[in-house]
């Protein structure tokens, strides 16, 4: 499962390879396989918000500006999580729409489900751990 997890977000994040020939709106975005579940995701995000894998994106080299409270109460993120905004828990939807995201990843089904207004606006990633296989 975690092997799967890193990889999936590996993807998502060093996806800078092109050929050239791609038109500009191809090179912008690529798909992205979850389970059975295919995503249209930014190919070079630069603003990640999270509710869940800051660590896992940090690990990454991903530029995560914004994450819940949960991702500030782990010692071992504190110096990376030092010009990421704490967006709440509940997320503060005013807050995410400050940070203007180009990827939002979230492993909560009720993240997607109430937040309606951001998900019109932004691109989501949904992760489930307890959906991954591997």
């Amino acid at each position: 499962m975690k092997k799967t997890l890193c990889l999936a977000l590996c993807g998502i994040v060093l996806m800078g390879c092109s050929d050239g020939a791609k038109s500009e709106n191809e090179e912008s975005m690529r798909s992205v396989e979850i389970g059975d579940t295919s995503y249209d995701v930014p190919a070079n995000p630069e603003r990640v918000v999270t509710d869940y894998y800051a660590g896992e994106l940090l690990a990454v080299d991903a530029e995560v500006v914004g994450a819940t409270t949960t991702a500030f109460d782990n010692p071992f993120l504190e110096d990376q999580l030092a010009s990421t905004e704490n967006i709440g828990e509940p997320i503060d939807v005013e807050r995410v729409l400050e940070l203007d995201p180009d990827l939002i990843v979230v492993m909560y089904d009720e993240t997607w489900n109430n937040y309606e207004k951001l998900h019109q606006q932004f691109t989501f990633l949904i992760i489930q751990r307890h959906r991954l296989k591997g």
